[in-house]
């Protein structure tokens, strides 16, 4: 068995020291939508993920809140029953109440009108 993840088609991934840096680098030189990078370290989980909206900024920032609730109802899915796994409106993800982690976004333009 590998310990690479493996991704579903029009996803390709790939390991980064700093995911959200370089998945905005990535997506400044142009890479394809569906670039998941990704650092699996011992005790830290980091990933990032290149979308290409073809709807303003204004639409396209829903992605934010959906991706949160799909790694919420995926860790919700293998935790135990009782871990409570909840998303704050900050984008802070918490365990049991305590913060475990975040959930952030980039963009290429701040015009929320701009269609890409």
């Amino acid at each position: 068995m590998s310990d690479s993840p493996v991704f579903p088609p029009l996803l390709t991934g790939a390991q980064a020291e700093d995911p959200f840096a370089q998945a905005c680098a990535e997506a400044r030189q142009g890479c394809d939508a569906g670039l998941v990078l990704y650092n699996l370290g011992p005790s830290v989980l980091q990933a990032a993920i290149v979308f290409a909206p073809e709807v303003p900024l204004a639409q396209a920032m829903a992605m934010l809140p959906l991706c949160a609730v799909g790694f919420q109802n995926a860790l919700g899915a293998l935790a135990p029953p009782e871990v409570g796994v909840h998303l704050a409106w900050n984008g802070d993800l918490r365990l049991n109440g305590a913060i475990c982690g975040q959930m952030r976004a980039a963009a290429s333009d701040t015009d929320p009108h701009h269609v890409p």
